[in-house]
């Protein structure tokens, strides 16, 4: 889980709390094998610390969350991609103010076609979004719906559940057959 408030070295991250002091996240989390990015390289998320603000949510984790701003960088799709295939991918996502909004969660396999697809309508409650696929989801994208009267967003807790590898149970029944055919063969010519 990618709670934003630790990198990958479990330091703590002392983000600000404005976005004007903000840059997008990208490659904080490439370690993991996770990248955000969006439409182009100087918009997207960045990651917030709250503070004692009544139009914004309390973070579900710690003090930070990645917050989205349509004023300062334009806000969404936000995208998150991994390195290696995974079976669900799951997150949180509120309204930084009263009005609610439409967030849609779409996931893509390793061809960019879509595999899964979620929304939620919320305010400033948190909503879970999550979207899975047995083949692996190597992208996902989340978008606000239509143009509504808010200006900033926020998504935390960002889970993500690799496809399982195949057990050496399932290996090794799946190679029993070569093995034994020449075997059987051979019993059976003598």
């Amino acid at each position: 889980t990618i709670d934003f408030d630790f990198n990958t070295a479990g330091n703590p991250i002392l983000a600000p709390t404005s976005f004007y002091q903000t840059s997008p996240l990208s490659e904080t989390y490439a370690a993991w094998g996770v990248h955000f990015s969006s439409v182009a390289p100087s918009v997207g998320g960045s990651i917030l610390r709250y503070f004692n603000d009544p139009a914004l949510p309390l973070p579900l984790s710690g003090l930070n969350y990645l917050g989205f701003s349509r004023v300062i960088h334009a806000g969404d799709p936000e995208i998150i991609t991994f390195d290696t295939p995974m079976a669900t991918v799951s997150l949180y996502v509120a309204n930084c103010d009263t009005y609610s909004a439409t967030y849609i969660l779409q996931g893509f396999d390793r061809l960019g076609s879509i595999v899964d697809s979620r929304n939620t309508t919320t305010a400033q409650n948190w909503s879970l979004l999550s979207v899975s696929s047995a083949e692996g989801i190597r992208q996902v994208s989340l978008t606000v719906a239509g143009s509504g009267h808010f200006e900033a967003f926020a998504i935390d807790n960002l889970s993500a559940t690799p496809v399982p590898e195949p057990s050496a149970l399932t290996l090794t029944l799946l190679g029993l057959p070569a093995y034994w055919l020449p075997l059987n063969r051979r019993r059976h010519a003598g």
